[in-house]
């Protein structure tokens, strides 16, 4: 399943490391970025990775390598190779969060974006905005709270 942080919800189908399956959201298969709240929690997910499928094999962590396949259902596994990584703040078990700081090959002498992926109520604290329907809002303490029940309950 794919939460978004404007409440949108998604079901993945498919068992493996490979891209056969479907994003499907309100009966309708989603592809791309025809919805942008789900393709932009994929981005981060498939930029801010390590993990590599080839031919249906998996050289890396299965959590990665399943955001991979994700990634692959939607037809956006070529986002790795859109970004230059120009720093990495590797996962460690104590953080609970991996992050990269990059550039898009297109637009290089534009400023870096970040993307963070991890547990959430590490990921949270590093939060400021959030995306609702393709727009990006200030992140206040009201909808921390809502997040904070809905995640963790």
């Amino acid at each position: 399943h794919i939460f978004t942080s404007d409440g949108l919800h998604a079901e993945v189908t498919g068992v493996g490391y490979n891209g056969i399956g479907e994003v499907i959201h309100e009966g309708e298969v989603i592809h791309g970025f025809c919805v942008q709240s789900f393709s932009k929690v994929i981005e981060a997910g498939c930029i801010c990775n390590d993990a590599e499928i080839r031919n249906n094999t998996l050289m890396g962590k299965p959590t990665e390598g399943a955001l991979i396949a994700l990634a692959m259902k939607m037809g956006l596994e070529g986002l790795q190779q859109d970004y230059i990584r120009r720093t990495e703040y590797p996962f460690s078990s104590d953080q609970k969060w991996m992050a990269v700081k990059c550039v898009h090959r297109t637009q290089q002498n534009k400023p870096e974006t970040c993307f963070m992926k991890g547990a959430y109520e590490q990921v949270i604290r590093y939060c400021s905005t959030y995306s609702s329907k393709g727009q990006t809002l200030p992140l206040n303490s009201q909808q921390r709270d809502l997040y904070h029940r809905e995640t963790i309950g």
